[in-house]
Formats: structure tokens, sequence, C-alpha cells
């Protein structure tokens, strides 16, 4: 019993002397650097509201301290982590901040001998603007004739991420006037042969945080007196055509 007991005792000494040793190796030699990655924001992106975000590291000792910044200001400073994995989660209210460019940096700081830190940073944007659009026209005055290319306009509040016009059961994509203008423009060719008449037509507009809007409208396609012309062809001609399609040498000859 007392050998057995001693036997025990030495293999939790063996168990705890390596455990000691294994961390005492990484504490003293290891100069690897945090690794940490942030959920929820991205680079470049707009945001509006409250923007939720989630952090997560780990190190092979432990991770020490982990700091949030947001334009230089500290959200958290040197947060208590020691561990070798955390996530923490936290928000920015981005109505309290102004409409301009803005930057969330992340350092975490390794608890290991060398005290090695990782650093990431993300450039966001802030809209929280409400999204607003209207025709440079009266909606009541697009008539176009048959034949011809619509040229619709319109002008919205602030930069949009994207806007399609919809009619004729087509999709077509809106660009802006110039570079940064807010005045958008979509060019629509009409079919020599559509029918005259009442068409309804949507534009869906989508902002950069998200925000949708629909203007809607109606073209009048107007019936064009396109110039006319009948050819009678006799079916004796018509049989000699054939006839001489079918060798391309007599075509060539004449």
């Amino acid at each position: 019993m007392i050998f057995k007991i001693k036997n025990i005792i030495i293999l939790l000494f063996i168990i705890l002397a390596a455990w000691i040793g294994w961390n005492s190796y990484f504490y003293f030699f290891d100069s690897t650097m945090p690794c940490i990655i942030i959920e929820g924001i991205e680079d470049g992106r707009s945001y509006c509201g409250d923007l939720s975000c989630t952090i997560k590291g780990e190190h092979k000792y432990k991770i020490s301290t982990v700091s949030i910044c947001l334009n230089g200001h500290p959200l958290i400073d040197q947060f208590n982590v020691n561990n070798k994995k955390f996530e923490r989660v936290f928000s920015v209210d981005t109505r309290s901040l102004p409409k301009d460019k803005h930057i969330l940096k992340v350092v975490a700081l390794a608890k290991s001998f060398h005290g090695n830190k990782s650093e990431i940073k993300r450039e966001f944007k802030v809209d929280n603007i409400p999204l607003q659009a209207a025709f440079l026209r009266p909606e009541d005055t697009y008539k176009i004739y048959q034949g011809r290319t619509l040229h619709i306009q319109f002008q919205v509040n602030k930069q949009i991420d994207s806007a399609n016009l919809n009619i004729f059961s087509k999709t077509f994509k809106c660009f802006a006037e110039s570079q940064d203008s807010l005045i958008y423009e979509c060019f629509v060719p009409v079919d020599c042969e559509e029918q005259p008449q009442n068409y309804p037509f949507s534009i869906n507009i989508c902002d950069c945080v998200g925000n949708k809007l629909v203007l809607n409208g109606t073209v009048v396609i107007v019936a064009y007196p396109f110039k006319r012309q009948t050819i009678n062809v006799s079916p004796d001609k018509i049989k000699q055509e054939q006839e001489e399609g079918k060798d391309p040498n007599i075509l060539q000859q004449r």
C-alpha cells in the first residue's frame, strides 16, 4: 500500500515538473505574438446606430492585457485577460461620432518574458443620415418615342452603394453623373417595336449602410412613324436564290 502511494506521489511530481517546465519554456523562450481578430467591423465600410463588435485572441503561453482605442481615445484600457484564449464583446454608438473616417485599434500584450504585442486597426465611416432621393424632372414628363433612348435622372442626399432601374421586365444599373456627384442617371434603350402605352418603372436605391428607398414613376412610349418599304419577291425568284445558294461557286462567279 505504501509502495503504491509512493508511486502515485512520484507520478504526480513528474507531471507537475513537466507542466512547470513546459510553461517555463513558453514563458522564457516563446517569441510569437498574440493572434487577434475583430468581428463585426470591416475596413472601408460604413456603419450606423450601435456597432456591435467581438474581439477574439489567443497565445501559446498567455495573453496579459487587451486595449481598445477609438480615434486615439481608450474604450477599454488594459483589460486583464491572463489566459491563453479570450473573447470580448463591445459596442460603439456611432450616433455620437461625426460623419467622417474613424480608426479603431486593438492591442493585445503577451504575458511571456518578451512581452510581445499585436496590433490591428480598422478604418470605417459613419453614416446616420436618413436616405432621401427625388427625380430631377416631374414623374409625369417622361415620354419617349419608339426606338429612342430613355434618360432618367434623380438626385440623392448622400453617397449611395447602388441603384437599379426596373422597366420592361429588365433591370438597368444607374451611375453617378460624374465622380462624387449626387446626381445619378440611367439610359434605357427602347425597342422599335415596343407597344405604345404607359409603362411603370421603379428605381431601387441602397445606401452604404443598407438603408433602402424606392422611386416610382411612369414613362409613356409614343408611336414613331417609321418609314416603311415593301418588297415583293416572286416564288420563282425565291426558288432561284435557293438553288444558287446550294453552290457558293455560282454566287462567287456572279
